[in-house]
């Protein structure tokens, strides 16, 4: 039979081996792979943590601070500023005021409330599916605190928007 190869067993050992060999690269190659990954998400996290915990918007100082410090922190910085707007209410004090209000409201926004956003079920009469944003309430007694400090601040507080409703009136006028 002159077409059949008669057994030769060097033959298939080296294809065994070949393939054991190809097998190990793959192996080495999925390892470097995940090495990659994993240097680059170290690295990620590395990078997050060099980053301030902070909110730009927020003062520098409660970066070190727990919740409840930073919250009597930023009460005292808005009563402080209320007092001054109080007894002074120039320009300067009014902007004060604003910002320190503004932090404040941030930061309880920031650690009171937990938001989530779902897509809802699509249905035959409406093309687009319906987005949901549900928001809950995770820290209720910085909610609360908020509440009691917005209703301490309400004169003031209405001081401004007397205030950013002259100065939309002026930009109407203006325009």
């Amino acid at each position: 039979m002159a077409g059949i190869d008669s057994f030769n067993p060097l033959l298939y050992s080296q294809s065994a081996a070949a393939l054991e060999a190809a097998k190990k690269s793959k192996k080495e190659e999925e390892q470097k792979k995940t090495e990659k990954t994993k240097t680059r998400f170290a690295d990620l996290l590395h990078k997050a943590e060099e980053i301030p915990a902070t909110d730009p918007d927020l003062p520098i100082e409660i970066a070190s601070m727990e919740i409840d410090e930073a919250v009597a922190f930023l009460m005292d910085e808005v009563t402080m500023a209320g007092e001054e707007l109080k007894n002074s209410p120039l320009p300067e004090c009014y902007e004060a005021y604003k910002k320190k209000i503004t932090q404040f409201l941030h930061f309880v926004e920031k650690n009171t409330y937990d938001i989530e956003n779902q897509v809802g079920i699509r249905s035959p009469r409406f093309k687009n599916r319906k987005k949901y944003t549900i928001v809950t309430v995770v820290n209720e007694k910085l909610e609360q605190l908020a509440r009691d400090i917005m209703f301490i601040q309400s004169s003031q507080i209405s001081m401004l928007a007397k205030i950013e409703e002259i100065k939309g009136l002026l930009v109407d006028l203006l325009s």
